[in-house]
């Protein structure tokens, strides 16, 4: 279980001035209406090695998912991918289609989800189907936050085009492809360094990735971050934003998955 306060390399004061300004852009409001800024933020026990990697990243998948995965990377001749894993946690946007239990009906672990609208904590164990197939959770997108410690991800570097294009195909086929990895969570997230721009006028990497952009802050070997789509002038234009800055929040260019881009382009 990793919490943002877990991050013991960021100063106090700075990261509850950060904790504050993501929980605002998550919950914003625009006439007293709960507009999203950004769909969610990840916290991370340590930095990414390189900018020229391959970011599998996880929230709610099933283990037989994170193994078959693994098995896949080392067949692909990338070795034991266990050391290249990162512990992570974040808050995001529920969609009440994803589901919250595993393929024995077990609730998946870690998450906490509530209710902004409301105030009050869901109770995933009184649900044995996604959400959205209860009246009340119908159209609860961009209400729903949930909050999770028990993520990770897999940060595999590449080096040429070649390496690039195998990593993606192989991602796309576990993710998407008939026959891929067992019971796959709802929502697949691949980030590429921003090293892989270049490649994007090939078809291979341009018909399955998209332009996006990632903000994230390194500070005492830890790390915060989000992506952000199409809000990226709402988020510019807000108060929270001087205050990422001036925390030391950077941005970068990125590619991501078209399925993830969807969704961070769904507020």
């Amino acid at each position: 279980m990793l919490t943002l306060g877990d991050l013991g390399g960021i100063p106090e004061e700075k990261k509850q001035d950060v904790r504050l300004a993501l929980e605002r852009l998550l919950a914003f409001r625009t006439h007293g209406q709960l507009k999203p800024i950004i769909t969610g933020y990840g916290w991370l026990d340590r930095p990414a090695s390189s900018d020229r990697v391959v970011t599998f990243s996880h929230s709610h998948e099933t283990e037989a998912y994170k193994q078959a995965m693994l098995e896949d990377l080392a067949n692909a001749g990338l070795g034991d991918a266990t050391d290249k894993i990162r512990n992570k946690g974040s808050a995001y946007l529920w969609k009440p289609q994803f589901r919250h239990r595993d393929e024995r009906g077990r609730v998946l672990p870690g998450k906490i989800i509530k209710d902004l609208e409301t105030g009050e904590m869901v109770d995933l164990r009184k649900y044995k189907l996604p959400l959205s197939r209860y009246a009340k959770f119908k159209n609860s997108f961009g209400r729903l936050v949930c909050e999770d410690g028990l993520e990770w991800q897999i940060d595999v570097p590449f080096k040429t085009k070649a390496e690039l294009l195998q990593l993606s195909a192989l991602f796309v086929r576990g993710a998407y492809g008939a026959g891929g990895w067992p019971a796959p969570y709802d929502l697949p997230l691949i980030i590429i360094g921003r090293a892989a721009r270049k490649y994007l006028n090939d078809a291979r990497i341009n018909n399955n990735f998209s332009l996006a952009t990632r903000f994230y802050l390194v500070c005492g070997e830890n790390e915060i971050n989000f992506i952000i789509g199409k809000a990226l002038q709402r988020l510019e234009g807000s108060n929270e934003h001087g205050v990422l800055k001036e925390s030391g929040f950077r941005k970068e260019a990125c590619l991501v998955n078209t399925q993830f881009k969807n969704y961070i382009n769904s507020v």
